[in-house]
């Protein structure tokens, strides 16, 4: 059943539209780019950005364009109905239009002349005019000179290089900019969190940002990861040393500790068998006995302790790990300790 209520009904919810218009007279074109800049920290999302900007404003011209085109042709020659049909057909072109690599790129240029000319502005200018730049200024040991893009660039020896033209004449960029500390967090990002000459490197193939080190500095003592990846050993404070260790007055090897090392694969007759090595240690003066033993059960282990005992004499203890074969052997000698 639908109920339907009066407009005027105080119980039913009305609902407020309001309508605000801001004007903005102080409106400025650089700033507003400045702060698209200013706000987006990953520069390929910026290229992105202005890339579908300057798009649009390019595809707003061709419609326009059009429009124009198409109202002054004579409507004899041309009915409105055809007017109508291509002028709809160029608006969907724009619709379905997507972002290239080239546009991207022309982007990128876009971003840099902009920031080049807002931190440079006096050098570019004496460039343009075949003028050299002053020689208190940042890029006079630059040799620095604007290419048919006008995009700032570094000059140097290096013409005749085989190598790729980014890379002998890298892209100069201010360091107070915001653009620069996105390059360099990007490219640290990339390359897996390396160290700063890696960054450097990197940076290095494509642009020549100045005082570039202090920025990486900045970036890698404060990613979490380059942190962790960097953070000291912890050390462990060491406890007491035990009695044995600091007992005076004792003969060598009246206290040791024993363990097995190996396998050793050694000949015998034709066959290759397996030996384990068994070192004897002194705690108070640290000797060292060495045996062999056959394998690891336990009569090879008690055989290698009574040849011990039959050169370096009785000990009062033997401390070891709790292997299968030892453990054993310490059964078998108390039992034979209580027999007695």
């Amino acid at each position: 059943m639908d109920l339907k209520f009066p407009d005027n009904d105080s119980e039913v919810k009305r609902k407020s539209v309001v309508n605000a218009s801001i004007v903005d007279d102080d409106y400025d074109e650089f700033n507003s780019f400045e702060t698209l800049i200013s706000r987006c920290s990953d520069f390929d999302k910026l290229k992105r950005i202005v890339a579908w900007l300057l798009k649009a404003v390019n595809n707003f011209k061709q419609t326009y364009r059009r429009k124009n085109d198409l109202a002054n042709e004579n409507e004899d020659k041309l009915p409105t109905q055809a007017k109508s049909k291509r002028l709809n057909e160029s608006k969907e072109l724009v619709k379905t239009l997507n972002l290239k690599v080239q546009d991207v790129h022309n982007a990128e240029m876009t971003i840099i002349r902009f920031v080049q000319n807002q931190h440079f502005d006096d050098e570019v200018q004496r460039l343009k005019d075949k003028l050299n730049v002053k020689r208190t200024s940042r890029l006079f040991k630059l040799d620095s000179y604007i290419d048919e893009k006008g995009i700032l660039r570094v000059g140097g020896r290096l013409a005749r290089s085989n190598l790729t033209e980014t890379s002998k004449h890298p892209i100069i960029l201010p360091k107070q900019s915001t653009l620069s500390y996105s390059i360099i967090q990007g490219i640290h990002r990339s390359i897996g969190h390396l160290g700063k000459n890696a960054i450097l490197t990197e940076l290095r193939q494509k642009y020549w940002i100045i005082g570039a080190n202090g920025i990486i500095k900045n970036i890698v003592s404060k990613c979490v990861i380059c942190r962790k990846y960097q953070a000291p050993i912890m050390q462990q404070k060491m406890a007491n040393l035990p009695s044995e260790r600091v007992t005076q007055d004792t003969a060598p090897f009246t206290i040791v500790g024993m363990d097995y090392f190996g396998p050793f694969a050694i000949k015998q007759r034709r066959c290759t068998v397996k030996r384990y090595g068994v070192i004897f240690t002194c705690l108070k003066i640290r000797a060292v006995h060495l045996e062999v033993a056959d394998s690891l059960d336990t009569s090879s282990c008690i055989n290698a302790i009574r040849r011990f005992i039959a050169r370096r004499g009785v000990p009062k203890i033997i401390r070891s790990d709790n292997g299968t074969n030892l453990v054993g052997a310490q059964r078998e000698l108390k039992d034979e300790i209580v027999k007695c």
